[in-house]
């Protein structure tokens, strides 16, 4: 599983490349709240889909988690690992396994919150955080829409 996991967050960094390298950059860029607002509507997108088909036929928490740490990065909040945890609409010890998977591939970094050394932050990689800004901020001509 964790190779399958691992294999699977290795082939979103090289899509993540691509898309960088491919951006266009002839379309208005939104503002901080007009991306924040997109990046939102796309996890709601996500959340009502669950609601309408049967459990359990689609999981991608990786996505989820990106999608919550990079809107909150947006408001200018912290994520804190058990908020991305309970984003990630998965059982915390899936959620965390994914988390650990994603630092392991550099897409995201775990912090320590300076003021209470009980809680752990998680921020996207400036790569990663170039990549979702990349990715909301244009319209999508290649059919993905909200994702």
């Amino acid at each position: 599983m964790s190779k399958q996991l691992s294999e699977a967050v290795s082939a979103i960094s090289r899509r993540i490349d691509r898309s960088l390298s491919s951006s266009d950059a002839t379309v208005e860029p939104l503002d901080r709240s007009g991306l924040e607002a997109r990046v939102r509507a796309a996890y709601r997108a996500r959340r009502e889909r669950d609601r309408l088909f049967p459990a359990g036929i689609f999981a991608d928490p990786s996505w989820d988690l990106l999608l919550d740490i990079y809107a909150s990065e947006l408001a200018g909040q912290p994520t804190s690992v058990s908020s991305a945890c309970i984003a990630s609409n998965v059982p915390a010890t899936t959620a965390l396994r994914f988390i650990r998977t994603l630092t392991d591939n550099g897409v995201i970094v775990r912090k320590s919150d300076p003021l209470d050394a009980r809680r752990v932050y998680i921020e996207l990689t400036d790569k990663t955080r170039k990549a979702m800004k990349s990715m909301f901020d244009v319209p999508r001509t290649n059919g993905l829409g909200a994702w």
